[in-house]
């Protein structure tokens, strides 16, 4: 199925430029969410992030504020400095209809606005996984975790209740009881991990409780879902965890939990296999998976009962085993690394990566 807008670029066939503007993306269209009426795009590889005042209905529409830099044209990461109001690779982004919160990867934070800015580099009101907003080791510098720190964050997610940060750099999930006040906030909960002090790849060999970098987490305060991107899956829990490492009860993308090979050690794509699978959403018991690595969103019209389960429609592929970036060149209906993918009223929203665009 086709696009109906492009956001980025001024059509769906144009070849991407390479310079920041107030119409264009880079290549690193990471992280998407609404806020009100307000479209919010994380662009990565510029080091910011833009707000469109109003969802866009025509092509190559401009961004109206822009965060992370001071103005439309610039793209260094930290500009002027590790602060409030900079930023260094961000990507995912979610909202409690107010608050606007951004995973803020490399310089190993989440930054928490207390409502979305009206004014270009607007300053944070608070950051979790560090002491303050002059600081950004990985880990705050520790040698081992802990409940308070952060290593190249990727995803977060607001549920209505609690807030999830998948701490990809520590292969882990973490759980906060609700959107933190004040900064460097401990978790509540962690997941893939026994405790908070271990970061492992796949703790204690792959399985229902481990994880390899976890990019997005996705919640609606009874079944969770996280994409477990290297080991090439998404794992779901059918009720909300109550413990740390508390295993899950579903894989998607492979045939067991102790299997985590890239499309099942295929070299095409399959209507059950996964890629990198970097993010994953819940509409109603539709699913949407961002295939990354495969060029295509999955859309699954049920909720899994068992492992292996196979979805039902693709998006940027003419058909479930095609795996080719822009496979007929660039259109409204191809992708290169879809990033995200999510649903507010009856509009998809996906972020096509490679082409450097939101596809509506």
């Amino acid at each position: 199925m086709s696009a109906s807008v492009v956001v980025g670029q001024p059509d769906f066939v144009s070849d991407p430029v390479s310079f920041p503007a107030q119409d264009k993306l880079s290549q690193g269209v990471q992280g998407g969410v609404i806020v009100g009426s307000k479209l919010i795009v994380s662009d990565q590889l510029d080091h910011r992030v833009l707000i469109f005042n109003e969802i866009p209905q025509v092509n190559g529409s401009p961004a109206s504020i822009v965060l992370g830099q001071p103005d439309f044209v610039s793209s260094t990461c930290n500009n002027g400095g590790k602060s409030a109001h900079t930023l260094c690779h961000p990507v995912g982004l979610t909202t409690d209809s107010e608050k606007l919160i951004i995973a803020d990867r490399n310089n190993n934070r989440v930054l928490v606005f207390n409502s979305v800015p009206s004014n270009n580099q607007a300053d944070a009101d608070i950051v979790i996984g560090q002491p303050d907003f002059s600081s950004n080791k990985a880990n705050q510098g520790l040698s081992a975790p802990t409940n308070r720190t952060l290593w190249q964050p990727e995803g977060v997610f607001y549920d209505g209740d609690k807030l999830f940060i998948a701490d990809s750099g520590n292969n882990r999930v973490l759980v906060f009881n609700d959107i933190p006040t004040e900064n460097n906030a401990a978790a509540d909960m962690v997941l893939g991990q026994p405790d908070f002090n271990t970061k492992d790849i796949n703790h204690g060999g792959i399985g229902p409780s481990s994880m390899s970098y976890p990019s997005s987490v996705f919640s609606n305060q009874k079944i969770l879902l996280v994409a477990d991107t290297n080991n090439h899956r998404v794992i779901v829990w059918n009720s909300f965890p109550t413990y740390n490492n508390q295993p899950a009860d579903i894989v998607i993308g492979q045939e067991n939990f102790f299997s985590n090979s890239a499309n099942q050690g295929s070299s095409l794509s399959g209507a059950n296999t996964l890629k990198t699978p970097v993010y994953v959403y819940l509409k109603g018991n539709n699913i949407f998976i961002s295939d990354l690595g495969n060029h295509r969103v999955l859309i699954f019209n049920s909720l899994p009962n068992s492992h292996n389960s196979s979805a039902d429609a693709v998006l940027g592929q003419p058909d479930i085993d095609t795996r080719m970036v822009n496979y007929e060149g660039r259109t409204s209906r191809t992708m290169g690394q879809p990033c995200f993918s999510f649903v507010d009223g009856n509009k998809l929203y996906i972020g096509d990566e490679v082409n450097r665009r939101v596809l509506i």
